[in-house]
């Protein structure tokens, strides 16, 4: 607990799209200036708890969003509500909520990609891909 409220993390992560026209100009890619990137992605920010990782909300967006602009549109809450120092603690504590649960998240894909691009969601339009993600 955190200032009376459950300690959750708030993490970010790239998930690979079918490269369909439809995904790329939706969604677009990441590490290239021009879009050329292997495969189209759509970036996921999750807030986890910090006690169990069960998934306390999450925001999806295109490629090129902030995970930080994801963030802001996520979660709106008093931000003085607890001091510094318990926030700093509680950071320390956030690789096994968000990162442990990324990585599930992503090992279900199973057969979705190689060993070199990762999972990718086989959707060929947004909505599907949205539909998806979220399943």
């Amino acid at each position: 607990m955190l200032a009376g409220m459950p300690a959750g993390a708030a993490e970010g992560m790239l998930v690979n799209l079918a490269d369909t026209p439809a995904n790329r100009a939706f969604f677009g890619s990441t590490g290239t200036a021009d879009d050329s990137g292997p495969f189209p992605q759509l970036r996921i920010v999750a807030v986890t708890a910090r006690a169990g990782r069960a998934r306390l909300g999450a925001i999806l967006g295109q490629a090129g969003a902030g995970e930080q602009t994801l963030l802001k549109r996520l979660a709106r809450r008093d931000y003085q509500a607890a001091p510094a120092d318990q926030v700093r603690a509680a950071y320390l504590t956030r690789w096994s909520a968000a990162e442990t649960t990324f990585g599930e998240d992503k090992s279900v894909i199973t057969g979705a990609g190689n060993r070199t691009s990762g999972p990718v969601l086989r959707s060929g339009s947004p909505r599907l891909v949205i539909q998806e993600a979220w399943a």
